[in-house]
């Protein structure tokens, strides 16, 4: 599961091929996966930042009419605030990951962020957390509305 969510792979598989190609000299592979790592993160930056500025809208507005829809009540405003935590969140660990993965070498990535099964877990996890972080973000502020 947190291959797909990072890379859109079910397993490591593509990614240590593409490695092996880069040290023959065969850069395409590498590069068009950095790239495809890259457009889905900020892809979901961009739908990261579109529900930051809605939640931070009804976080700071007053409703137009709260017989009908109260969302300043206790509940809903806890899950509004949720939701532009882990917003926040999605957006600052999304940016690092654009960042690093974009400047990422493959004899480097293979030293430093798959050297050993722990640092497997958790580039996969860091790639992995604005899918979930965003996802359940929208969650709540759907909840909380």
């Amino acid at each position: 599961m947190l291959c797909i969510t990072s890379f859109g792979y079910a397993g490591l598989d593509p990614i240590w091929a593409a490695i092996r190609l880069e040290e023959e000299g065969d850069e395409s592979i590498w590069s068009d996966g950095i790239d495809q790592t890259c457009d889905r993160l900020n892809n979901m930056l961009v739908v990261a930042s579109l529900l930051l500025a809605t939640s931070a809208a009804f976080l700071t507005t007053t409703p137009p009419i709260t017989s009908m829809l109260n969302y300043t009540l206790r509940g809903p405003y806890m899950c509004m605030l949720g939701s532009f935590g882990l917003l926040i969140g999605g957006i600052i660990v999304a940016s690092v990951c654009v960042l690093v993965s974009s400047k990422a070498r493959p004899y480097w990535s293979e030293q430093v962020l798959y050297a050993n099964r722990f640092h497997v877990y958790c580039t996969l996890i860091m790639l992995s957390y604005p899918f979930f972080s965003i996802g359940v973000a929208a969650l709540l502020l759907a909840f909380g509305i």
